[in-house]
């Protein structure tokens, strides 16, 4: 078995959407040898969304919660790639999956590095945004960029944070930060991966793909930051496809933004 054709992937966010794409993504690729560690919080949701994981080899599922340090270090051992797909949709105040993530996986590095002399460097791929990309940004316009600064303060604010905390752990890990624009539920068009641009929208079938790509191939080793795009989402065909949507999110994030007893209220209403 050629050491450069296998690779041992630890995710966190299997259930979600890009998560759940990047796991179905994965286990196509026969041209590599793969050891997949996924962390959920359910056993039963995962193979529900997944059941073709029922009869995959060369998997160990771990359950626990974003704070469990102790499970994430047994999900991460000897990973050579970390995929961290979680995140937030709402704009809900005080959010911060992504920051319990980064802390207990820093946490879990930390431990292993000093606990083993085999231990190397893993490569950390973190689901981020084109927003907070300058050169992405420029495409999106002034205010197209404040509204959404805005609309998603809360989840933002998570990321920002937890990108920072694995920014300052260069000697823990190799930080990849993957900076798509609006994620869609759609049929896979072809994904695009690009350190120049990212068109208006990327489906998760084609965001787990680009996902896929960047964990397998050694031409992404050293960049920093990509954005990840579904060709069919390029010029102004997405933009008609998608400008709807994109925008109904946006009011309902500034609504909900400038609304602090909404969350308060929509509790009050689930206890019901």
């Amino acid at each position: 078995m050629s050491s450069t054709k296998s690779r041992r992937i630890a995710v966190f966010g299997a259930t979600g959407s890009t998560g759940s794409a990047t796991i179905r993504s994965l286990i196509k690729r026969h041209d590599f040898v793969l050891e997949l560690r996924l962390m959920v919080r359910s056993k039963a949701k995962l193979l529900g969304l997944i059941p073709e994981l029922r009869h995959s080899s060369n998997l160990v599922i771990h359950e626990g919660q974003l704070t469990d340090t102790a499970t994430v270090r047994s999900c991460v051992e000897n990973a050579d790639i970390i995929i961290c797909t979680i995140g937030e949709n709402d704009n809900r105040p005080g959010c911060r999956p992504i920051q319990d993530i980064a802390k207990s996986t820093i946490d879990a590095l930390q431990e292993l590095k000093l606990s083993s002399r085999d231990w190397k460097r893993p490569r950390l791929i973190l689901l981020s945004s084109s927003t907070w990309n300058e050169r992405f940004a420029l495409h999106e316009g002034p205010v197209v960029n404040w509204l959404l600064k805005t609309a998603f303060h809360y989840p933002y604010l998570d990321l920002r944070l937890a990108t920072s905390m694995f920014e300052a752990s260069p000697d823990l890990l190799s930080l990849l930060l993957v900076q798509p624009s609006a994620l869609v539920q759609d049929e896979p068009s072809g994904m695009a991966i690009s350190t120049e641009w990212v068109s208006v929208a990327v489906s998760y079938a084609d965001l787990g793909e680009g996902f896929t790509e960047l964990a397998l191939e050694e031409s992404y080793a050293q960049l920093g930051a990509v954005g990840v795009s579904s060709k069919g989402a390029i010029g102004g065909e997405g933009l008609r496809k998608y400008g709807f949507e994109m925008f109904s999110r946006i009011i309902r994030g500034l609504f909900i933004g400038y609304m602090p007893g909404y969350w308060a209220f929509k509790n009050y209403m689930n206890r019901r």
